[in-house]
């Protein structure tokens, strides 16, 4: 976590993140370390089919067709997390 910090810190980046396998463990861990409030603007752990399309926005089509813990809907939830949080850099996880 360190050496990320230290890279969006040297960017004067902000990140967000959208996780569903982890269940918001990276924005927990993340969010322990003091002063990174500076730098994390937010992020969203959806965990069922329901809540990926309601609130993290991903498209039907893309769980039927990839699958919810897919490359692809891992990829759209990083997309709509940095589009919600306003940031350059967005954390997602897939299998």
């Amino acid at each position: 976590m360190n050496e990320l910090i230290e890279l969006i810190e040297r960017l004067n980046f902000k990140i967000s993140s959208c996780e569903s396998i982890t269940g918001g463990l990276f924005a927990q861990k993340f969010t322990i370390i003091a002063g990174v409030s500076q730098y994390f603007n937010g992020g969203i752990a959806t965990y069922s089919d329901e809540a990926k399309i309601n609130i993290a926005k991903i498209k039907k089509q893309t769980i039927k067709k990839y699958d919810s813990v897919s490359k692809e809907c891992a990829l759209e939830m990083a997309i709509n997390s940095q589009s919600m949080f306003k940031t350059e850099v967005a954390i997602s996880f897939y299998w």
